[in-house]
């Protein structure tokens, strides 16, 4: 089976459907950058429809990078940096990671919380958001309250100089439940992601700043589930400063 497939969902949008347990990774040139910004829409889908986001909620295996969800900034290279959203905790670094099953929406749980899904490591130290924020909500039905497909994702790294390797990294909250992004959004063309992108607010997710020690290069993706498959509708990066 392939590591992915390009699959029309209708009109316009030719989405990129990960394979179950695949990694995609980006690399990107931005030089001398002091504001960069991501914008990511995405869902989930069955492993066997590439349509189908009923009854994914699923339980895997504790601890290790491949058993957690990354949508981020990395460093390529052997050793793992990386920034963004990810299910993995600095302490305990055991956790087990649940796609859980809301009535309206999937959520990822890991142990008892459902908070510090934004993670940063420079490959030794390992850091969670400071202030328990909830994970992005995913569509778990066709149709009903959140009708919309894609989950926004919307991240911020800024830093003092162009080769200054400590980063702020922050991440746009929804206001009423303090998601990690925008629920759900059925326009996902680069043109309406980067209108989004430009008229976010961006909360710090890390009291300060952190040395990542080198400056990330590459856009990295891995979902880890058993049961269902990620679809990348579009994604925008782009450099403010």
């Amino acid at each position: 089976m392939s590591d992915a497939i390009i699959y029309n969902l209708g009109g316009t949008d030719k989405t990129l459907i990960l394979n179950t347990r695949r990694q995609l990774t980006q690399p990107f040139v931005a030089p001398n950058w002091l504001d960069l910004r991501l914008t990511v829409a995405y869902s989930i889908t069955k492993t066997a429809d590439p349509n189908d986001p009923t009854t994914l909620a699923e339980t895997i295996g504790a601890g290790e990078d491949k058993n957690q969800v990354f949508i981020g900034f990395l460093v390529r290279g052997s050793t793992f940096r990386f920034m963004g959203l990810s299910t993995q905790l600095a302490t305990p670094d055991s956790a087990t990671c649940d796609l859980a099953d809301e009535s309206d929406f999937y959520n990822f749980w890991h142990d008892t919380q459902h908070g510090k899904l934004i993670y940063a490591s420079d490959g030794t130290t390992k850091q969670n958001n400071s202030a328990t924020v909830v994970s992005p909500r995913i569509q778990n039905s066709l149709s009903g309250t959140y009708a919309g497909y894609a989950t926004l994702l919307m991240l911020r790294m800024v830093r003092s100089g162009p080769t200054d390797t400590s980063i702020m990294l922050s991440a746009h909250l929804d206001s009423t439940a303090l998601d990690n992004g925008v629920p759900f959004e059925t326009d996902t063309t680069v043109g309406n992601l980067r209108s989004i992108t430009a008229a976010a607010s961006f909360t710090n997710m890390f009291a300060g700043h952190f040395d990542i020690g080198v400056v990330p290069n590459a856009l990295y993706f891995f979902w880890p589930f058993t049961l269902s498959r990620l679809r990348l509708h579009d994604y925008v990066l782009e450099q403010y400063d």
